[in-house]
């Protein structure tokens, strides 16, 4: 997977950069509860940025999270 990878309490994320924010993305087997998971995705893709998760959102069926970012100007 292209991005940045990270893991989240064991389980890995990789984190790449979007319009208007980052997608985070993971194979988890279904073993951690979905909502777990979209916290473990707004840790790593805060993580990766250094940036506050303002919104983070998951695709439906699929172990990909699309995360809105408050970052400052650079």
């Amino acid at each position: 997977m292209p991005g940045q990878t990270i893991t989240v309490e064991g389980v890995p994320f990789t984190v790449t950069d979007t319009a208007g924010g980052v997608t985070v993305r993971n194979f988890e087997t279904g073993f951690t509860d979905p909502a777990l998971l979209l916290s473990y995705a707004a840790i790593a893709a805060r993580r990766v940025t250094g940036c506050p998760v303002t919104n983070i959102t998951k695709d439906t069926g699929v172990n990909t999270y699309r995360a809105a970012l408050d970052c400052p100007p650079s």
